[in-house]
């Protein structure tokens, strides 16, 4: 069995040691950036599908780079969604929304056939 010489073994864990010092840098130079209301409502359209006159945001915060707020439906229904927003050497990065809710807060549509008929319930 052959064994290295430590200056060998430094030199070939230089370049990932360099890598990795590297990306930490990059990575502690993300900030957050504020998001327009403009960005907010195209995102939530995105998200949920309805269109914009059909809900209201509100409650909208920030939270290191994550911004979150409430979506109030027309419907009824309530969602709640967040994206995430960060600027880094001058670019700016703003992801998709995510929403998790009811979009439709009315109970589903009564069907009638033979049985629900035979029941009374149509």
């Amino acid at each position: 069995m052959k064994i290295l010489n430590p200056v060998t073994i430094a030199l070939a864990l230089t370049p990932l040691m360099v890598g990795c010092a590297a990306t930490n840098s990059l990575m502690t130079k993300l900030v957050a950036v504020d998001v327009p209301a403009e960005v907010i409502t195209s995102r939530t359209e995105m998200a949920t599908g309805v269109d914009a006159k059909n809900f209201v945001i509100s409650d909208v915060t920030t939270e290191g780079l994550r911004t979150s707020w409430k979506v109030n439906l027309n419907s009824g229904g309530t969602m709640r969604c967040y994206l995430e927003a960060a600027q880094d050497f001058g670019a700016k990065s703003i992801s998709d929304a995510i929403c998790s809710g009811s979009v439709n807060k009315s109970p589903p549509a009564k069907t009638c056939n033979a049985l629900t008929k035979a029941a009374g319930q149509c």
